[in-house]
């Protein structure tokens, strides 16, 4: 495998949200970090390939014929990076859309909540909408995701974005990058 250092370009960039869910209502945390680094894996060889292909929900052979067009393309130096890793032309990823380690995130620098109802849920008001907005934000101020299914939600989905431009840099497994003495 190789390995790079992916980071964002801005700072406070780096977001998470997570989905809670109870009696038909959604509800979102997302929280904004001012910086973060992750470590994605590439594959190097076919091997490697296949087992990333599976990972992601295709067969090896699916694989072979989705990106055949990547195979076949002379002017395509890395083949695996370009099937694998980000589109340094884009301004946001989705790090579930990689094989990804985080290495670190920090400074939290915002934080809100949102809440969705599905077609099941009963109808609320804004006020009821800024109560229970509150509700959960107490909750998971005392115990985080904890209190919340304590209090009967049920988290769902988690994920980690990168909301601007990234840059890659070739690094270990660990995401430590190696510096030559000149």
């Amino acid at each position: 495998m190789k390995h790079y250092r992916m980071e964002p370009t801005y700072k406070k960039s780096v977001v998470e949200q997570t989905h809670f869910f109870k009696d038909g209502i959604m509800a979102t945390y997302e929280e904004g970090y001012r910086w973060g680094k992750f470590v994605i894996h590439i594959p190097e060889t076919q091997e490697e390939f296949d087992v990333w292909a599976v990972r992601f929900g295709m067969s090896p052979e699916d694989a072979k014929e989705n990106y055949d067009h990547i195979f076949e393309d002379e002017s395509i130096e890395d083949k695996y990076l370009a099937i694998c890793g980000p589109d340094l032309g884009e301004s946001h990823f989705d790090l579930d859309d990689y094989d990804y380690d985080m290495i670190e995130i920090w400074d939290s620098c915002s934080s809100y909540w949102y809440v969705n109802k599905n077609a099941l849920a009963e109808e609320f008001t804004d006020e009821e909408e800024e109560e229970l907005i509150e509700h959960l934000a107490e909750l998971y101020d005392e115990g985080y995701a904890e209190a919340l299914e304590d209090d009967g939600w049920e988290q769902r989905h988690f994920w980690t974005e990168i909301q601007c431009e990234v840059t890659l840099v070739p690094c270990d497994e660990n995401g430590k990058v190696e510096t030559t003495d000149e």
